[in-house]
């Protein structure tokens, strides 16, 4: 029975019973199509969330140093940020850039305690790349010259009864390990939209820190605004510190000419092959370091399978296959075995 004849048969059998068919195939629309508004629905929610979270806060591009998404130390800030802010200034693809302070701290007031991220900040700096400025519902955004003066989240102030020029206390670990207290008055309360984020971060002055903590002498995050989102991953990519890349490359290449060399086999496709392992082992051993319990079980396949294209490779190279037809009574001789046939 060839296709065309199912297909007429088919055909048949879906309007033998008209109603029947007709209830399937409107409930089969139906389905489909309650399932495209509900689908298109949460990507239209969830780009919203990630575009106000981007405008409000996040920005397009964040910097830290590598150890400080870990512990949140107040000694891990940006090593080399006078180098990055030439690049930041040089680049067109770059709109705006702040450099912030952060520390972990617990909040105090007269009603209660509550742990919270201190955003330090540039004003003038923060207004170029987000937006919480415009979320201001309550008070203002760091136009008193009082020097200690805060911005809190409209959640956080209802959760502990904050008013404006309420005073607060900060207490935090300092960069030497000490527990040290600084007091804060409210200035003004926002609302990003974001109650979370309102709940558990409050914005001071960075020169209310720097002047506080005499010991602290960087920034820990860089928050970059592109003139395009289309541009993001390509400014990420130029600004992430690729030398290591090169170094591995170079010792990668050199072990396998020596390797291939030694072993006096075939030179151009083992120097690729040997080489390319060679990198994948030493790429995924620094991931092993570097980001430790981090996508740990990705790490361990990178890390087998490095293992596995060496083994293959050397297995190949060490290795000596021998192809000959012998007959009966017949000697065959190389340069390292003898074969009798008897």
């Amino acid at each position: 029975m060839n296709l065309i004849t199912l297909i007429k048969i088919g055909w048949r059998n879906i309007w033998r019973s008209r109603k029947r068919s007709l209830v399937v195939i409107f409930s089969i629309i139906l389905g489909l199509y309650g399932g495209l508004i509900i689908a298109s629905l949460m990507i239209t929610l969830n780009d919203q969330r990630m575009n106000t979270a981007i405008k409000t806060y996040l920005a397009d591009i964040q910097i830290h140093d590598k150890k400080f998404s870990e512990e949140y130390s107040l000694k891990d800030t940006i090593y080399n940020i006078q180098s990055i802010e030439e690049k930041l200034k040089s680049d067109k693809r770059v709109k705006s850039y702040s450099k912030r302070t952060v520390i972990n701290g617990m909040l105090s007031n007269a009603t209660g305690s509550y742990g919270v991220n201190v955003l330090g900040i540039n004003p003038e700096n923060e207004i170029k790349v987000t937006s919480v400025y415009n979320k201001i519902i309550e008070g203002d955004y760091f136009t008193s010259k009082r020097p200690n003066t805060m911005i809190v989240g409209k959640k956080l102030a209802d959760k502990l009864n904050l008013q404006i020029r309420s005073k607060v206390v900060i207490a935090f670990q300092d960069i030497n390990g000490d527990i040290t207290s600084l007091l804060f008055r409210v200035e003004g309360v926002f609302k990003s939209g974001n109650s979370m984020f309102d709940d558990n971060n409050v914005f001071v002055k960075n020169n209310s820190i720097f002047s506080n903590l005499p010991d602290l002498k960087g920034y820990h995050e860089i928050p970059i605004l592109t003139t395009n989102s289309n541009l993001t991953e390509a400014l990420k990519s130029d600004l992430q510190n690729k030398t290591h890349m090169v170094v591995f490359f170079i010792i990668s290449f050199a072990l396998s000419i020596f390797i291939i060399k030694i072993m006096n086999v075939s030179f151009l496709i083992n120097t690729i092959l040997v080489t390319s392992a060679f990198y994948l082992f030493f790429e995924t051993l620094r991931d092993f370091v570097t980001k430790r319990q981090k996508k740990l079980s990705q790490n361990v396949a990178h890390f087998g399978f490095s293992l596995l294209i060496l083994s293959i490779l050397f297995n190949n190279i060490l290795s000596t296959e021998v192809i000959t037809n012998l007959k009966i009574g017949e000697t065959f001789k190389s340069e390292k075995l003898k074969i009798n046939f008897e």
